[in-house]
């Protein structure tokens, strides 16, 4: 079974063409949103080993990354407060589909949720900071 449910939210669980054994937590509670990752990720696996192509990486990977190797910085917890409520805009998004057009999106959410324009310019900045260093890898 590739997909099965702990507490609340559902994992993904399959082994790749190479024997790559891939897992990790779908982080949804709805089981149509899970699969739809599930098969995502499953052809993106296929396309990478039998075709040759990039693998592609979601946001979720990328700031898991930005935090364990930013784990140093005396501002690393207001990044991890910063992250979380990025996630509910860019959590399962591969990084090719964060666009311009999604980063000002995000902007302009944190500008209406009470916030002022310095808080949401550093959610921003982060935002850059994390795509700017995944570019450059």
């Amino acid at each position: 079974m590739s997909l099965h449910k702990r507490d609340n939210m559902w994992w993904i669980d399959f082994t790749t063409a190479s024997g790559e054994r891939i897992r990790r937590s779908a982080d949804t509670s709805n089981k149509l949103e899970a699969q739809e990752l599930h098969d995502r990720l499953k052809a993106e696996s296929w396309r990478v080993e039998r075709l040759g192509e990039q693998r592609q990486y979601t946001w979720d990977e990328a700031a898991a990354k930005w935090l364990e190797e930013t784990s140093h910085k005396h501002t690393h917890y207001d990044d991890v407060l910063k992250l979380r409520w990025l996630k509910q805009y860019l959590g399962g998004k591969f990084l090719t589909e964060v666009t311009r057009d999604v980063v000002s999106a995000i902007g302009e959410a944190r500008k209406r949720s009470q916030a002022s324009a310095a808080t949401a310019n550093r959610h921003l900045a982060l935002v850059r900071a994390i795509l700017r260093r995944a570019c450059d890898e």
